[in-house]
């Protein structure tokens, strides 16, 4: 296992630059990255699934084999397990990223579902689950994120305030409105 106080890692340094710094210094981590990228680096949407690339297994394997070392099954295991502590490492030397909402959308789907689901996908998920995922999301972020949310959404919390209003209001001009298409002042 490597040990972290042998090397000069700021904690300002982006995960990029102190994965660049681990890859070059670790030739099966620098193997295994290289290998990830050429094949699962692909100019595909988020909300499709990967096609063709390769899992963390076969990587590890491709790295050995690149390496010119055993490919055995143990081997291949072990190296599997080693680089995905190198990623912690790095991740935990990394400055923290700031989180935003997409980030955390994107991490939350991409992680449960795979892809990132269309509005339309989004829709046909039960009220229940909807809630059941915006709960989940809702509790891995930072309260500042909530601030960028709310500004995201405000114009829909907006138009549902003013529309209940007029609706408590007045609720024959609603349904007028909504029965012609017109304005529901």
């Amino acid at each position: 296992m490597t040990d972290t106080l042998d090397y000069d890692v700021p904690s300002k340094r982006s995960y990029g630059e102190v994965l660049a710094s681990y890859c070059a210094d670790h030739p099966l981590l620098g193997e295994y990255d290289a290998i990830v990228k050429e094949h699962n680096s692909h100019d595909v949407p988020i909300t499709e699934e990967l096609r063709g690339g390769v899992d963390n297994r076969t990587a590890a394997k491709m790295a050995l084999q690149r390496l010119g070392m055993p490919c055995d099954e143990l081997s291949v295991e072990m190296a599997d397990a080693w680089v995905h502590r190198m990623y912690q490492e790095v991740g935990s030397l990394a400055a923290p990223a700031v989180p935003t909402i997409s980030s955390e959308l994107i991490g939350y789907f991409l992680s449960d579902c795979g892809v990132v689901p269309t509005v339309e996908g989004w829709e046909m998920f039960s009220a229940e689950e909807r809630r059941e995922i915006a709960a989940t999301i809702g509790d891995r972020m930072p309260s500042d994120v909530w601030t960028d949310v709310l500004v995201l959404v405000m114009p829909v919390l907006l138009q549902h305030v003013i529309d209940e209003d007029r609706r408590a209001r007045n609720p024959l001009s609603v349904v007028r409105a909504e029965e012609t298409g017109g304005d529901r002042g």
